[in-house]
C-alpha cells in the first residue's frame, strides 16, 4: 500500500495541491495486510532515492478522485513535501496560515519569487496518519509565527520531505529548522536554521537524508551554503563544511 501512495502523491499532478487543503491518496490494492519492513518508504524517492520499487500485479494502473482509493485525508496549508512510510504510520509536513496563499499557476513567473512576506500568522507542522485509515494520530506545531523570508509562488515553506527510521522521524523546514520526534509524536530535539535569501528567492527545499546514526542537512543559498551532518539520537551537531554552491 504504501508504495502506491508515495508514487501516486509525487505525480505533478497531486503536487500541485489545493491551495488550503493537500489530499493524501491511497491506492486500494492491499486490504487489511500487515506491512513488513521492505514496505517502508523512509526518505524522499524512496529506499534507494530513485522512486522505484519492483513490479506488483496488485499495483492498480489508474485513478480517479474515487476510483482505487482508500482514503482521503485533508491537510490545511501548503506542502511540496512528500509523504514517508514506517510500519503503519505516514508523516507528512505543511505550513498552514490564517491569510491567503498566491496560488500556483502555471508558466513562468520571469524566474523570480516573491521578497514580500506573506500576510497572517503562519504553523509549521509535522502530521503523522494511521496507513489504513487515514485518520489523525497525532500533529504537532514545531513553529509559529510570521515566515522569515518571502516565497517563490512554485514553492512552499514545507517543500523538504522528511526522513524516518524504526525509531524517530526528522522533518526539516529549510528556512526554520530539522526537528525530530519518536514516532508517537515526543519531541526529542530540535536544531534551528538561520534562514538566508536564495537565489531569486527559490527558497529552500533539499530533502534531509539519513544514514547509519547521522542526519544530513544541505542548505545553499546566497550567502553561507553548507552541509551538515547531527546525530540521531541528540540532534548534536558533528560537522558542518561550507559549499561554494549559491543556489537553491
Amino acid at each position: 500500500m504504501n508504495v502506491l501512495f508515495l508514487s501516486t502523491f509525487s505525480h505533478p499532478n497531486l503536487i500541485m495541491k489545493a491551495i488550503f487543503f493537500h489530499l493524501l491518496l491511497v491506492g486500494l490494492f492491499l486490504s487489511g495486510s500487515n506491512l513488513t519492513a521492505q514496505d517502508n518508504w523512509p526518505r524522499f524517492r524512496g529506499p534507494n532515492a530513485d522512486g522505484v520499487v519492483a513490479d506488483d500485479p496488485r499495483l492498480p494502473i489508474k485513478w480517479s478522485q474515487t476510483e482505487n482509493v482508500l482514503w482521503k485525508a485533508g491537510i490545511p496549508g501548503l506542502g511540496w513535501s512528500s509523504p514517508v512510510v514506517w510500519g503503519n504510520k505516514v508523516f507528512v509536513t505543511t505550513v498552514a496560515s490564517d491569510g491567503d496563499f498566491e496560488k500556483p499557476q502555471a508558466g513562468v513567473y520571469n524566474g523570480e519569487g516573491r521578497k514580500e512576506i506573506p500576510a497572517g500568522v503562519h504553523l509549521w507542522l509535522v502530521y503523522c496518519l494511521d496507513i489504513q485509515t487515514g485518520n489523525t494520530l497525532w500533529k504537532r506545531e514545531v513553529h509559529r509565527g510570521t515566515p522569515p523570508v518571502g516565497r517563490h509562488p512554485k514553492n512552499t515553506y514545507a517543500s523538504e520531505t522528511p526522513c524516518v527510521d524504526g525509531e524517530r522521524v526528522y522533518a526539516l523546514f529549510g528556512d526554520v529548522g530539522l526537528y525530530c520526534f519518536d514516532h508517537q509524536g515526543t519531541p526529542l530535539w530540535e536544531s534551528l536554521i538561520q534562514p538566508e535569501e536564495t537565489m531569486r528567492d527559490y527558497g529552500a527545499a533539499a530533502s534531509p537524508v539519513l544514514h547509519e546514526d547521522q542526519v544530513f542537512v544541505q542548505y545553499d543559498n546566497a550567502r553561507s551554503s553548507f552541509i551538515a551532518a547531527f546525530d540521531t539520537k541528540t540532534g548534536k551537531q558533528r560537522w558542518r563544511t561550507p559549499r561554494e554552491e549559491k543556489t537553491t
